[in-house]
């Protein structure tokens, strides 16, 4: 009987060991400053019409992607300011803390100080927000949520085991070090996603198996279960767009590299690369 409980204490004791180790590698793993240097772009700021060329320098430079870049230059006076601003932003470090959300397994990263708040771009009814901050046991799985209603800041998001997708605040996501956010070419596709999430994907319960088998068929209402991912997945997918990049269990990442999707805002990413491996 002694050898049993000094087995199960040792084991115990090895898990817990493995569990401290696989959050201290995984937390160096968040948040990427760019590789490009950061330089004056004033003088692209003053031309009337940007060409590709410029567009790809001023996302290398500010996380910004053409369609972001055009909305803000649609906005009231002050759009070199406040390029010149995200430009600050994208390549200033960032100080961020990892606090558990679902003990003892699962860890966030957030911004250190509540007075600490990324400023994004103007967003539109269904824009795909992405962060790498999440993370179970080791794997940076991250989180994805889906704008439903973009002029009241509200998103629909699946977040955690026992909890039902619900109707959320974009603003939780201004305090991620990591945020990707994108959106299709074609904005009748993102506003019947946004439509379908809003009708149909809130009060689902959550599973991280929910399309591991026969995904492409889960299209029966009401909804059964659902996360994160797959939820950002399913609203596309009914509206005739397959965001989910190998086709199996989809994931944040599978999203993020979905080459259907345009960046229009990266943070803590590389603005290219998007979430490589």
């Amino acid at each position: 009987m002694k050898k049993r409980v000094s087995f199960a204490i040792i084991a115990l004791a090895f898990l817990l060991v493995l569990i401290v180790v696989l959050f201290a590698v995984c937390e160096n793993g968040a948040r990427k400053l760019p590789e490009t240097e950061k330089v004056n772009i004033e003088h692209l700021l003053q031309k009337e019409k940007l060409d590709d060329g410029d567009y790809v320098f001023l996302l290398n430079q500010t996380g910004l992607g053409k369609s972001a870049i055009e909305d803000l230059r649609t906005q009231a006076d002050g759009f070199s300011e406040t390029i010149l601003a995200f430009q600050n932003q994208y390549h200033t470090p960032a100080e961020y803390q990892c606090n558990f959300i679902f003990f003892p397994t699962t860890k966030e990263e957030q911004l250190a100080t509540n007075a600490d708040r990324i400023k994004l771009p103007p967003l539109r009814d269904g824009d795909i927000l992405i962060t790498r901050s999440t993370h179970t046991l080791g794997f940076r799985h991250g989180h994805a949520g889906i704008v439903v209603d973009a002029s009241r800041g509200k998103t629909v998001e699946s977040v955690l085991l026992g909890v039902k997708s619900s109707v959320q605040s974009v603003e939780k996501w201004t305090r991620y070090p990591t945020l990707l956010i994108l959106r299709p070419k074609d904005n009748m596709v993102a506003q019947q996603a946004a439509s379908f999430a809003k009708e149909h994907l809130v009060g689902v319960d959550y599973s991280f198996l929910a399309g591991l088998w026969k995904k492409d068929k889960q299209n029966d209402l009401p909804m059964n279960s659902t996360h994160c991912s797959h939820l950002v997945w399913q609203a596309y997918y009914a509206a005739g767009l397959d965001i989910d990049g190998d086709g199996w269990l989809v994931l944040p990442q599978d999203i993020a590299n979905c080459k259907e999707l345009q960046l229009v805002f990266a943070y803590g990413f590389d603005a290219e690369r998007r979430w490589e491996s």
